[in-house]
């Protein structure tokens, strides 16, 4: 799971898919998607999209926090 986390924050600027996960790490789709919910609380993909909007979030309160000064 945190080989999986890694390359989803390394390439975080594409969407990598279950079947290419799984041939990255030779395990399957379902292996992939359960470990990496059982330690992170969330699919792969649930992760990602959480990840990128926490980066959205940040980028609007850098815009807002930059026309106030």
């Amino acid at each position: 799971a945190e080989q999986v986390k890694a390359r989803l924050l390394a390439e975080s600027d594409r969407t990598l898919t279950l079947k290419s996960l799984s041939q990255q790490f030779n395990v399957s789709e379902a292996q992939i998607k359960s470990s990496f919910t059982r330690v992170y609380g969330m699919s792969p993909a649930a992760y990602t999209r959480s990840q990128r909007m926490h980066g959205a979030a940040e980028l609007l309160r850098q815009g807002r926090d930059g026309e106030a000064a």
